[in-house]
Formats: C-alpha cells, sequence, structure tokens
C-alpha cells in the first residue's frame, strides 16, 4: 500500500511538471517573478535576449542569481553554461574585455543545435563547436578575433534562433534597463561592454541583433526561458515524494 502511494504521488509529481514545462514554454514576462533563475546567490540579475529575425517568441528572458559583484559578461557565459538552449560564440579576451559575435537558441527544445555558414576571423569556412554552449575564438588576447564575414551564419534548424555579427554585418547591441521588479523596461544604450558593465539587483541587461547601419533594434515583448524538462520532473518528483514522507510521520 506504501509503494503504490508513494507511485500515485510520483506520477502526479510528473504529470504536474510535464504541464509546468508546457505552461512555461509560453510565459509572457511582465515581472522578475516570471523568470526561472539559474545560479545562486540572494541578487538576482534578468537577461534578455532579441534575435529580431520574425520567428515565433524570438526575444527571450532568463534569470540570473549571483552574490558580490559580478559583470554583465559573467552572467551572460554563466547562463550559457548552465541553460543547455542557450549558446554563444566569443572572443574571450578581445582586450577590451569579452566580445559577443554570436547567439542561439535551441528554440524548439529538441537539444539538437548547429551553425551553417560561419566563417573564421580570416574569412575561411568554420564549424562552431560549442563546449558547455560556448565556442570561443580566442587565441591572441592582445586583439579582436571577429569573423571576417557572418553574413550567411544562420541555425541549422529553422525553428531555433542564431544571429551574429561584428559591425560590419549587423552587431549584438548592448542595453541596460535599469532595475525594476516589471517589464518591459525603458531601455538605453550601454555606456559600458558586457565585461564593464555591473549587475545590478533587480537589473534588466539585453542583448538585441541590430542592423549594420547602427540602427538599434531595442527588445519588446519577451517569453520566459524554462530549464530542461527533466529538471522539473526530478524536483516535482522529490517534492512528491517529501508530501509522502510526511504523510507517512502524520498517519
Amino acid at each position: 500500500m506504501k509503494l503504490n502511494r508513494l507511485k500515485q504521488a510520483t506520477l502526479a509529481a510528473f504529470a504536474t511538471a510535464v504541464l509546468l514545462a508546457s505552461a512555461c514554454g509560453q510565459v509572457v514576462v511582465t515581472s522578475v517573478n516570471d523568470l526561472h533563475y539559474w545560479g545562486t546567490g540572494s541578487n538576482h540579475s534578468a537577461l534578455v535576449i532579441s534575435w529580431n529575425d520574425g520567428k515565433a517568441n524570438s526575444t527571450v528572458a532568463w534569470g540570473y542569481s549571483w552574490n558580490g559583484s559580478a559583470k554583465v559578461a559573467d552572467m551572460v557565459l554563466a547562463l550559457a553554461t548552465a541553460d543547455p538552449h542557450l549558446f554563444t560564440r566569443i572572443d574571450s579576451a578581445t582586450g577590451f574585455g569579452l566580445g559577443i559575435f554570436g547567439l542561439g537558441y535551441d528554440a524548439n527544445g529538441n537539444s539538437v543545435f548547429s551553425v551553417t555558414g560561419a566563417v573564421d576571423s580570416s574569412g575561411n569556412p568554420t564549424t562552431p563547436v560549442f563546449t558547455t554552449g560556448i565556442s570561443d575564438m580566442n587565441t591572441d588576447p592582445t586583439k579582436v578575433q571577429a569573423p571576417f564575414s557572418s553574413i550567411n551564419a544562420a541555425s541549422g534548424e529553422a525553428a531555433d534562433h542564431y544571429a551574429e555579427g561584428w559591425f560590419d554585418r549587423g552587431f549584438w547591441g548592448f542595453y541596460t534597463g535599469g532595475a525594476s521588479p516589471t517589464y518591459p523596461v525603458s531601455w538605453t544604450d550601454a555606456m559600458d561592454g558586457v565585461s564593464g558593465t555591473t549587475l545590478v539587483d533587480n537589473g534588466w541587461f539585453a542583448l538585441s541583433f541590430s542592423n549594420p547601419d547602427f540602427t538599434s533594434n531595442l527588445p519588446g515583448a519577451a517569453v520566459a526561458a524554462v530549464p530542461e524538462p527533466a529538471t522539473l520532473v526530478l524536483a516535482a518528483i522529490g517534492f512528491g515524494a517529501m508530501l509522502w514522507r510526511r504523510k507517512r510521520r502524520n498517519a
């Protein structure tokens, strides 16, 4: 009987997790409470990435938890490492800090992501290899090793998002939105790069792909990124087991 009760609790938790995963994937962000937070710490910041590619849900928001002092660059790299659906192509040491060339997102959540049409800093065709979500072009910390041309770089799957540029073929505009419990916020151009901008509690920061003529594309409505469904299932199963043990003690 006890085993059956545990099975029932586990199955209920599993079903709840599946429903949560489906529902969360459609959450339009209106406040910090709509975000899932990766990382640990008492401070929280939000990262909004907008691909402006005309596809569904082309603006996505992540939550990041941290302690002490951290930069936006720390948040970008930590999120790319923690969320298996987020990818970034960078130069980790440009002489001016982190250089962000490309950002991608496995929008259909099938754990398949690739980039086609990419080139290296000399203009030669290349296939970016992402290790824990990061493809680092750096071989020389004294200069920016940007791709020679990024006009043909695209996601391997039509449903996924990817954009790449370094001023010549479009670029990732960087914006700050101040500290606010609600969204949307008033975006302004960041005064420093991602390595020079310090995170603030409840602060909003954005990377938005913009045109090569330096016309800014400010982020608009965003949906919340969600963790792997398996993570939700495990958490829900653990919660179900905890409830079962509590009932057992109170029986």
